[in-house]
């Protein structure tokens, strides 16, 4: 697919955990997120280290700058949180070859600017070990940076500035269709964690304040048994005084209990009022969402049928591809079910079941013995690629010889 020409390099996010990348993201998704259009609640209360990292067209890294960000308890960044990663790429310094020529790289040592300081990290003792995560995962292309064509090109980059083409607007579409999806998916997680740990703190309160209550009434019952003793041990000889004693007592003890069983009812009438009002908002709001769902989807659906339609009509084939197996052209009546289950797809096309191919594709990907591990203690031991799922047959073509005599033994016995 030609996209008229390269731009010069693609932006992405990393978030590491250690030195492993546990996401990756455009920079115009990491923009919403700073805007606070979407948030992301698995890192909700929580701060981690990460890189903004531009790509060259190769899929090589070209400059890398490292900081830190924190997230609030709806997953959104810390308003606090002002850092110009562009402005900051610009003074990067070469750093260590990656395989493809040196890099650009910003740490905290290396930034000129104090205020910037706080947000930024050192990768010391494990520099070589972070920038080899990066390039891996550049390499990879989770984010789907390019496609194949005649050249790699990046999908979705620099069309601003370029004459539009039919393929141009058909990436674009296809770019802003993908983009709007998941943006609808992380406003629907965002406010479905927002108002649910709301409900949750509601739900919380109300308890501690029952268990209030009821301590509160055990300790006056407690109070008032300890005064029944003490008028029991009264001398019966001043019995019309005690009376007298008795009942100041007893009416104050009653009017305490009285006044505080009454305050805290209505604490509780109060919560239970903020705490069904939580859960209509949050009906109205998914109701809502239902209903700007069921608007968008159908046009989406059409417009890329329409698209792909005159496409294939206009002699364009549309290629997938799978490691291990090669690619595929897709006709027009297979597209939904490919991008609905690619999976299941390909195992149909292998004439396997979806276990047997992810089984198979575990295989190819690492070709060592699995023996033992359930068990949390693996062989893995390099053995034979099968290189066809039709062929492979698990507990036995991902084992090695030794393992594989030893299943044939145990069942004969």
């Amino acid at each position: 697919m030609s996209l008229g020409n390269d731009p010069l390099y693609a932006e992405a996010i990393m978030f590491f955990d250690d030195e492993n990348i546990i996401k990756e993201m455009l920079f115009t998704e990491f923009e919403a997120v700073l805007d606070g259009v979407v948030g992301i609640p698995e890192f909700s209360g929580k701060q981690y280290k990460a890189a903004y990292v531009t790509i060259w067209r190769n899929l090589s890294v070209h400059i890398v700058v490292l900081f830190e960000l924190a997230f609030d308890k709806y997953g959104h960044v810390e308003k606090k949180w002002n850092l110009p990663l562009r402005y900051l790429g610009a003074q990067a310094i070469s750093g260590p070859d990656l395989g493809q020529g040196k890099i650009l790289l910003l740490m905290r040592n290396d930034c000129e600017e104090d205020e910037y300081h706080p947000f930024l990290w050192n990768a010391e003792g494990n520099q070589i070990e972070i920038l080899t995560a990066i390039r891996d995962s550049v390499k990879r292309n989770k984010l789907g940076l390019y496609v194949e064509s005649e050249s790699s090109r990046y999908l979705g980059y620099g069309q601003a500035n370029q004459a539009p083409t039919a393929d141009m607007a058909f990436s674009e579409t296809q770019f802003n269709e993908e983009y709007q999806l998941r943006l609808i998916n992380n406003i629907e997680s965002t406010l479905k964690f927002k108002y649910e740990h709301q409900i949750k703190e509601l739900e919380k309160q109300h308890q501690n304040i029952v268990k209030q209550l009821e301590s509160h009434i055990t300790r006056l019952q407690n109070q008032i048994d300890e005064f029944e003793q003490q008028i029991k041990k009264i001398d019966h000889a001043n019995k019309e005084h005690l009376d007298i004693i008795v009942d100041k007592y007893q009416k104050k003890l009653e009017e305490k209990v009285s006044k505080a069983r009454g305050e805290l009812l209505e604490k509780i009438e109060s919560k239970d009022l903020e705490l069904r009002y939580g859960k209509e908002q949050l009906k109205e709001l998914n109701e809502e969402f239902a209903q700007l769902q069921g608007k968008f989807e159908p046009s989406c659906k059409s417009a890329v049928h329409d698209n792909l339609t005159g496409m294939i009509a206009s002699g364009v084939e549309l290629i997938v591809t799978q490691t291990g197996i090669g690619s595929y052209s897709l006709k027009l009546e297979q597209v939904h079910d490919y991008i609905a289950n690619p999976i299941s797809f390909w195992a149909k096309q292998c004439g396997v079941s979806e276990e047997c191919f992810l089984a198979w594709n575990h295989h190819f990907q690492n070709p060592v013995c699995q023996a033992g591990q359930n068990a949390g203690c693996p062989c893995n031991e390099e053995i034979k690629r099968v290189e066809q799922p039709i062929d492979f047959e698990a507990g036995q073509s991902d084992m090695c010889r030794k393992h594989r005599l030893g299943q044939l033994s145990s069942a004969y016995q």
